[in-house]
């Protein structure tokens, strides 16, 4: 990556923590640490931006991703949340991601065309067998099964219908669903 940067021209920052060793100490072994790398991640991301006076955080998530995040929270911590193309984050960061509307696939073949390095999260150290990884093949096999099943996921994510949900925050007071 350093060479890719450096060859354009463009500036950059490598930040280099020790998430391995958080994670181990924090997660059982045998468990997903996934979560918690993310978060770390974030929270690096987010300290840098502000002590470097960035008003933009720019992640390369794509529509997969989004989708797989879906997946992840509903399978695993029983809420509906993926990623939104922009986002204030809590600390005041905006966060962005330029190509959440693109697939996988299209920008590995586009990056492969324009010798751009793709670098993701295969290269965690610390699991092989990860949940998004099965979210991934399953995704991959239900689409086999269903071609439009990808598009309808993408689609589901921007026409969102909260009363057909149960969350009381989207309900006059008296109109809720039944407990």
């Amino acid at each position: 990556m350093r060479l890719y940067f450096e060859s354009l021209g463009v500036p950059y920052l490598f930040l280099r923590e020790n998430l391995i060793s958080v994670i181990q100490e924090k997660i059982p072994e045998g468990k997903p640490g996934c979560s918690l790398c993310s978060r770390l991640r974030r929270g690096y991301l987010y300290k840098t931006a502000k002590e470097n006076h960035f008003n933009k955080i720019a992640l390369g998530h794509h529509a997969n991703d989004a989708l797989e995040t879906l997946f992840l929270n509903l399978f695993y911590s029983g809420r509906l949340a993926a990623m939104a193309p922009r986002m204030l984050a809590e600390d005041g960061n905006t966060v962005i991601r330029p190509l959440i509307y693109a697939e996988e696939e299209e920008i590995a073949l586009i990056s492969a065309r324009l010798a751009i390095p793709i670098m993701g999260c295969s290269l965690c150290p610390v699991e092989r067998n990860r949940e998004r990884e099965r979210i991934k093949i399953w995704m991959r096999e239900e689409g086999k099964r269903n071609p439009y099943f990808l598009a309808s996921a993408r689609r589901a994510l921007s026409r969102l219908e909260p009363r057909h949900l149960w969350d009381n925050r989207f309900y006059e007071p008296g109109d809720e669903p039944l407990p």
